[in-house]
């Protein structure tokens, strides 16, 4: 019996009530959806529940080595008369489940929703969303933890793999502390790292290891290598024999580019349909938002879309690109300027290499002298004037009774005078003059 008296009161009534439960994710299940799918098999498994375990897509090869894995079975022509729940895992939008899945399981009498994806349509008649967290492995965890749950090592392992995939391995910013101490959790339950590290991060086929080659001799860069992208033909995917486990994680390999802040693959997929993945470097620029617009979904870091090919180029719209924000750069360069080189010269290079238009320099240096020009950029600019205003130091070199037709040194000598009996005391009393 699981405690009612709990923060999700009503899905521990559900699943005391109930005795036969389906589960799902979304289509193309990568490590979140598979691990959080297992998961939760075993657990209700645990709980002496009847248990059926559908994707629309096969099991990844990747993730066959947990416990649990041959549990999950292709989609049903129809649903078992028995089944009186069916829990969706990690799918934000119904239609993630994918075409043969939505009407099939459309007629299920009772239907949970737990996830992390902000974009979350919240279809079930119960919804456990939790926006922006590590993975929805995370979320069950979580759920386990307050229901009650013992996590056997199986379940721990699949929880292991959703985390550390959905998190980067341990790399993004989802990776709070609490996730941390959840992950020291499920090692105590026994999760064996070293081994689904291994399983994981360092075994690639032969066709991966021809796909990453692919990418990284065909990827191209926009506005200065901020964006990059690569595009996959159906033709070269027939040509390459590739299957859906084999491009799942093209993404990956060219958002890693030194510089780059966006990342977006183009896969073209039968039926005239374009699969676009994105992902972001930069929190300020939300690839879920750019994704909405398109019909899309997923994370601030995490996104994709499903547009219809009709005819389009698979290269980046410009509707894509132009929902793509600017970033904020703010700060302070000091430029080590070279002679003839012009403090708006320096400006202007400053603006076009950090594609922002907020660019302004505190104080003029003569085009021939050297030395460190101070330049502010984006809400820097504020501090301008204040700048402007500080001391600077000159440091240059004075030639006495010699006048140019331009009253500086790149002019043409027009007098030379003699200069002998002009003591050092004088020239710092004529200098005293400028002083202000």
């Amino acid at each position: 019996m699981i405690d009612a008296d709990t923060m999700h009161p009503q899905l521990a009534e559900c699943l005391n009530r109930n005795d036969c439960f389906g589960v799902v994710s979304h289509m193309r299940p990568d490590g979140d959806a598979i691990g959080s799918t297992l998961a939760l098999a075993l657990a209700l498994k645990s709980l002496g529940k009847r248990v059926y375990v559908w994707n629309a897509d096969p099991m990844p090869a990747r993730y066959a080595f947990l416990e649990g894995a041959e549990l999950m079975q292709p989609l049903p022509e129809s649903l078992p008369a028995d089944m009186q729940v069916l829990v969706c895992l990690d799918c934000g939008a119904w239609k993630r489940l994918g075409e043969s899945a939505e009407q099939l399981l459309a007629a299920a009498p009772f239907k949970v929703n737990i996830d992390h994806h902000a974009t979350n349509e919240r279809y079930g008649n119960i919804n456990i969303i939790e926006p922006d967290t590590a993975a929805t492995g995370f979320v069950l965890f979580r759920l386990f933890t307050r229901l009650g749950i013992a996590i056997s090592p199986a379940m721990a392992n699949a929880l292991y793999v959703a985390i550390s995939t959905d998190t980067g391995s341990f790399q993004y910013a989802s990776t709070t502390a609490e996730v941390m101490r959840a992950v020291a959790s499920l090692i105590e339950c026994g999760v064996d790292v070293q081994e689904v590290n291994r399983r994981l991060y360092q075994e690639q086929s032969p066709t991966a290891l021809r796909v990453q080659a692919e990418v990284l001799s065909n990827m191209q860069s926009l506005l200065g290598g901020r964006v990059v992208y690569y595009a996959m033909p159906l033709a070269t995917k027939q040509a390459m024999r590739l299957g859906l486990e084999d491009t799942k994680d093209m993404v990956d390999i060219i958002r890693v580019m030194q510089g780059s802040l966006v990342a977006l693959i183009f896969e073209e997929m039968e039926g005239g349909v374009v699969r676009v993945s994105l992902r972001s470097k930069h929190p300020r620029i939300s690839v879920a938002d750019i994704a909405q617009q398109f019909g899309g979904g997923g994370h601030t870091m995490a996104a994709g879309i499903r547009l219809s090919r009709g005819g389009v180029s698979l290269n980046p719209s410009p509707r894509i690109m132009q929902a793509l924000p600017e970033p904020e750069v703010s700060g302070v360069l000091l430029v080590d300027k070279d002679p003839g080189f012009t403090s708006h010269n320096a400006v202007a290079l400053c603006r076009r290499v950090l594609h922002t238009k907020k660019v302004g320099h505190c104080g003029t240096l003569d085009p021939m002298a050297t030395g460190l020009l101070m330049v502010v950029i984006g809400k820097a600019t504020k501090l301008q004037d204040r700048l402007m205003c500080e001391d600077k130091v000159y440091t240059g070199t004075l030639r006495l009774g010699v006048e140019t037709n331009s009253y500086d040194a790149d002019g043409e000598v027009v007098a030379v005078r003699p200069t002998e009996g002009i003591t050092e005391e004088q020239i710092r009393a004529a200098f005293e003059r400028f002083r202000g």
